[in-house]
């Protein structure tokens, strides 16, 4: 056997050592502590025109209520809505590095006017606590891609899904 090595580390490796600890782990655990499960309220552009040029003149924001439950990086929940009538549109996401993204599964409407809106898709972001980002509707029939309308949504209720949404 050869001879045995003795490592002895002073106050200066032992700080650096403990700093590095110490830091590398701070970025993981914020990504993953992003919590956006809640009731949100929320606006969106929910009447537009757009013009030839691709520029969207917004003519009537509406009101919303966003209901994100999360499990780790997955999101389900609700989008509620008053066009033409009460409609609540069933989603399922993800929250990947802080986006969020979302795509309808259904909506409780029978109204037939609402039948051509095959589904809707959400991406955005939380940030300082309000998500914003895009809303778009994709309609049956079209083949141009859809508008996407700006929504900006406040947390109203952390937490699981609240009754009487």
């Amino acid at each position: 056997m050869g001879p045995l090595v003795s490592i002895r580390p002073n106050a200066r490796s032992l700080t650096g050592l403990l700093c590095l600890l110490l830091i590398l782990p701070a970025t993981p655990v914020q990504a993953i502590a992003q919590e956006v499960s809640g009731t949100w309220q929320a606006r969106w552009a929910q009447a537009v025109r757009t013009h030839a040029d691709g520029s969207m003149e917004i003519q009537r924001w509406g009101d919303a209520q966003l209901v994100i439950e999360q499990h780790g990086s997955q999101l389900s929940g609700t989008w509620t809505i008053n066009v033409q009538e009460r409609v609540t549109w069933t989603f399922e996401g993800t929250l990947e590095e802080g986006r969020i993204r979302l795509s309808s599964t259904g909506h409780d409407s029978t109204n037939p006017e609402l039948a051509i809106v095959d589904r809707m898709t959400w991406s955005g972001a939380m940030e300082a606590g309000e998500l914003s980002g895009t809303v778009s509707m994709h309609f049956r029939g079209r083949e141009r891609p859809p508008a996407a309308r700006p929504f900006t949504a406040e947390r109203s209720q952390a937490g699981g899904t609240p009754g009487g949404h």
